[in-house]
C-alpha cells in the first residue's frame, strides 16, 4: 500500500486558492459598485441637463405669458380715449365745483403738512 502524506500542504493551497478567489470576487464586485456608481452619476447629470433645459423652457412660457397678459392689460388701459374723456367732463364743470374742499381747513392744513395724508370719503358720481 502507498500513502501519501502531502494532503496538509495540497489542503493549504486550496484555502490559499479559496482566499485569492474571494479576493477577486472582492475586487469585482467593487468594480461592479463603482461603475453602477458611475453610471448613476451619468443619468443624475442628463437628467439635471434635462431639467434645467426644462426650467428654462418653462421660464420663457411664463415670461411669454406674462408679456401677452400685459399687453392685453395696456390695450384695454388703452381703448379708453383720455383726451375725449377729460374734455367731456371738463366741459360739465360748474363755477365753484369743489370750493368747498379746497377752502377747507382740512384741505389747507393738509396742503401745508409734509407726508400728510387726506382721506376723501363719500359717494362716487
Amino acid at each position: 500500500m502507498f500513502a501519501w502524506d502531502g494532503w496538509a500542504g495540497l489542503s493549504a493551497e486550496i484555502q490559499d486558492q479559496e482566499k485569492a478567489l474571494l479576493a477577486i470576487e472582492e475586487r469585482f464586485d467593487a468594480f461592479k459598485v463603482q461603475e453602477e456608481w458611475e453610471r448613476q452619476q451619468d443619468w443624475n447629470k442628463r437628467m439635471l441637463a434635462e431639467d434645467g433645459a426644462l426650467g428654462e423652457e418653462v421660464r420663457r412660457i411664463a415670461a411669454m405669458l406674462r408679456d401677452e397678459r400685459r399687453a392685453l392689460l395696456l390695450q384695454w388701459l388703452t381703448s379708453v380715449n383720455i383726451d375725449t374723456k377729460y374734455n367731456d367732463e371738463r366741459e360739465k364743470h360748474q363755477e365753484g365745483t369743489g370750493a368747498w374742499l379746497v377752502n377747507g381747513t382740512q384741505f389747507q392744513q393738509w396742503m401745508k403738512t409734509a407726508n400728510s395724508i387726506l382721506w376723501l370719503h363719500g359717494k362716487g358720481a
